[in-house]
């Protein structure tokens, strides 16, 4: 991939380089075979995969090259990100579309007779009109064709109401997770309880086994059962799979969401900024900035958060610098320079003076200078030399260990 990128970064299209490197490695893949990518639940694609779709859209008209991408219409207008990206596509390409309608009454009583039911002409159309032809509505009623007034919420929370205690438990757990979920970190999370409970979650088709483990039958289940948990047992619940995650070396990001989701706020800001820098590395700058975002507003959560603070804004305007962002830059910049001085005034000894007047240095050290495009290589010892060294640390920790001393003896 560093080759792939250095490749790009000479492209002159204004798109992130990894994304053109990525749309580059699908193109040389159709050149060996030709290959059909299809990426389903596209509405909850972050911005990285847009930008690599619209650098590998151009191509698609010239390589043996096929992708398909499935998502619900009105979930994606509310992700602007996505919208703003599917508009762009539409606009320069027109790629064909494909609306699936819902079920219609002969489709239902071809669902119906694959479950074992028999609808006549009457019953189908009056099952269409009541579901709008949702396939999972249209399971649920035929399953419990005695509440004909209920509406899709209501048939889930019948269903769920019927499993025995440790299921639904199981099943929160589950939720807590997340759609998709491993055998190990399901019991680490809901105890053995699982193994009892996992016939009926089985039976009842709420959840299904899969290559990586289990997950839910449908998204809608999921956020039903979510929902519905009460919100000290979600907090313990996120909690838990916090631990469990953990143990598995999954993505700090994902880590991060669930600490915040248990209001433990110091790890949560300490895994966002390390989802970060981890971005950072991997040339996904708007992934880098959206979790150092997500990690400056937890921090009204904490006492001290200056010290977070400057280190989270000392890592954004090292993102802006290398993407040629100059306003954007500027306005960090001078937010750093602000908030050091106020730290400056209020820490009189310690490492939080340290921090600040290296701070404000390093401030007025950069912002006389406007931000120019370098090299990969530039950049990547630039990024190194904007770091906390290990001498910087260790001259840090004897200036603060002279300060107590001082304070002590006085």
């Amino acid at each position: 991939m560093p080759r792939l990128y250095n490749e790009a970064n000479s492209s002159s299209a204004k798109l992130p380089a990894l994304s053109v490197a990525i749309a580059r490695a699908f193109a040389a893949l159709a050149e060996l075979n030709p290959h059909l990518f299809l990426f389903d639940d596209a509405q909850w694609a972050d911005a990285n995969f847009w930008d690599a779709l619209a650098a590998l859209a151009p191509t698609l008209e010239t390589q043996c090259l096929a992708v398909v991408l499935a998502y619900r219409g009105n979930e994606l207008r509310a992700n602007p990100t996505a919208w703003s990206a599917l508009q762009a596509l539409d606009r320069a390409h027109a790629p064909a579309k494909i609306t699936l309608e819902g079920l219609s009454p002969q489709e239902c009583v071809e669902l119906a007779r694959g479950w074992g039911s028999a609808l006549d002409q009457c019953q189908a159309l009056e099952l269409a009109r009541r579901t709008g032809g949702n396939p999972l509505f249209v399971r649920e009623a035929l399953a419990q064709p005695e509440a004909r007034t209920a509406t899709l919420s209501d048939l889930l929370q019948r269903r769920l109401t019927q499993l025995p205690e440790n299921a639904y438990a199981a099943l929160e757990s589950a939720a807590a997770l997340g759609r998709e979920f491993t055998d190990g970190v399901w019991q680490a999370i809901a105890g053995a309880s699982v193994l009892a409970a996992l016939p009926a979650l089985l039976r009842a088709g709420l959840v299904q086994e899969d290559a990586q483990g289990y997950r839910f039958q449908h998204d809608l289940i999921r956020e039903h059962v979510y929902h519905a948990i009460p919100r000290d047992r979600l907090r313990a619940l996120h909690l838990r799979s916090a631990n469990a995650l953990e143990r598995e070396n999954v993505e700090p990001d994902i880590l991060a969401w669930h600490y915040e989701q248990a209001d433990e706020w110091t790890e949560a800001v300490r895994l966002y900024r390390q989802a970060g820098e981890r971005a950072t590395k991997a040339y996904t700058y708007e992934a880098a900035l959206a979790h150092f975002d997500r990690a400056l507003g937890l921090l009204a959560h904490l006492d001290t958060p200056e010290t977070e603070r400057l280190a989270l804004l000392l890592d954004k305007q090292r993102v802006y610098r290398v993407t040629v962002q100059e306003r954007a830059w500027r306005a960090t910049v001078d937010e750093l320079t602000v908030i050091a001085a106020a730290a400056n005034v209020r820490a009189r000894g310690g490492l939080g003076w340290y921090a600040s007047r290296r701070c404000t240095r390093h401030c007025a050290r950069t912002a006389a200078r406007r931000p120019r495009r370098r090299s990969a290589r530039t950049r990547r010892i630039g990024l190194a030399s904007c770091g906390y060294s290990r001498s910087t640390a260790r001259g840090a920790t004897a200036f603060t260990a002279r300060c107590r001393a001082r304070r002590t003896v006085e």
